[in-house]
């Protein structure tokens, strides 16, 4: 599992609560708990600190500071 900050976290989790997303109309993710959907997040190569979580069609990217952006 890669290293978050408590603010990717906390972001990481408001992404998982949503459940479907609004943006893409279908469920977020197949994961039962929040850590199996905390597992899916993958680091970028050469990134400063940016994490990318799967979600359906889209990805949303979480910065340090737990900016996310699609």
């Amino acid at each position: 599992m890669m290293y978050l900050t408590r603010l990717q976290r906390e972001a990481v989790k408001r992404i998982f609560d949503r459940g479907d997303t609004s943006l893409t109309g279908e469920a977020s993710c197949d994961c039962r708990s929040y850590l199996e959907f905390r597992r899916t997040v993958e680091g970028l190569i050469g990134g400063q600190g940016c994490v990318m979580v799967p979600c359906g069609r889209i990805w949303f990217g979480v910065e340090t500071d737990g900016y996310t952006h699609t």
